[in-house]
C-alpha cells in the first residue's frame, strides 16, 4: 500500500485499499483512509488484532509481546493517538534498569549513578578508557560495537552495551550497523551524561534517550 495514507486517499482512483497486518500501523492506515471516504480491508493472520503491542494471556500469566510506551516529537501522531483513545493513555515516569554485578544502574546511563554504583577504581578506569577512546577513536565506526565505544569509551561498551545488546537481539555487536545504535542511544555519550549530571535539565531536551516520562 501507499506510505502515505493521506495522499493516497485523494487520488480519484483510489476506492479500496488491502492492508497487510492488523498492529497499530495498519489499523492507523485503515483508520485515516477511511475518514477520508476509501474502503479499506485488514488482512491479519493472527485471531485477534494489536500486532506486537498487544498483551497475550497464557496460564494466567499476562505478557505483552512488545512495546506499549507511546512517544512521539510528531503533534500530528500524539494528536491521533489523543483522538482515538481519548482517556486511556496513562503517563508514567520511566524507569529502565540494568543489573550489574548485583547492582541496579540507571539507563539511559547517568554519569553520578554510573560512576558511584562501579566503585572509585573502576569508575576511573571508564573515565580513562572514555578519555582514550575520544584520543584514539575506533577506526571502524559504521558498527554498533565502534559507534558505542567512541562514544563511551571500550569499557563501559563492554560493561553495559555489548552483553545488553547481544543478549537482546542475538547478533554480534561487530555486525548490527552504527545507523541502529544512533537510533537507539541518539546523541547520547558519557561526555553528555556527565554534563547533565553537572547542569541537570540543560541539554536535556536535545537527547531523546533521556525523556523521563512517556504514555
Amino acid at each position: 500500500m501507499d506510505q502515505n495514507p493521506s495522499i493516497a486517499a485523494h487520488r480519484p482512483d483510489l476506492d479500496a485499499v488491502v492492508i497487510i497486518g492488523a498492529g497499530p500501523a495498519g489499523l492507523t492506515a485503515a483508520h485515516e483512509l477511511t475518514k477520508r471516504g476509501a474502503t479499506a480491508t485488514i488482512l491479519e493472520a493472527d485471531t485477534v488484532v494489536g500486532g506486537i503491542s498487544r498483551t497475550v494471556e497464557r496460564d494466567g500469566w499476562r505478557f505483552d509481546i512488545g512495546g506499549h510506551r507511546f512517544f512521539t516529537k510528531v503533534p500530528e501522531v500524539e494528536a491521533r493517538w489523543k483522538e482515538i483513545l481519548p482517556d486511556d493513555f496513562i503517563r508514567t515516569p520511566r524507569l529502565s534498569r540494568i543489573l550489574y554485578r548485583g547492582k541496579l544502574f540507571d539507563y539511559p546511563l547517568k554519569a553520578g549513578n554510573a560512576l558511584k554504583s562501579l566503585g572509585p577504581i573502576e569508575a576511573v578506569k571508564c573515565v580513562l578508557s572514555y578519555l582514550w577512546a575520544r584520543v584514539r577513536p575506533p577506526k571502524d565506526q559504521s558498527n554498533f560495537e565502534g559507534w558505542t565505544a567512541a562514544r563511551f569509551g571500550w569499557r563501559l561498551y563492554r560493561i553495559f552495551f555489548k552483553t545488553y545488546t547481544e543478549k537482546v537481539w542475538g547478533v554480534p555487536a561487530d555486525q548490527i550497523t552504527a545507523d541502529w545504535a544512533a537510533q537507539r542511544i541518539k546523541n547520547l555519550s558519557l561526555g553528555k551524561a556527565v554534563w547533565r549530571a553537572l547542569f541537570p535539565g540543560k541539554g536535556k531536551k536535545d537527547i531523546t534517550s533521556l525523556i523521563d516520562e512517556f504514555d
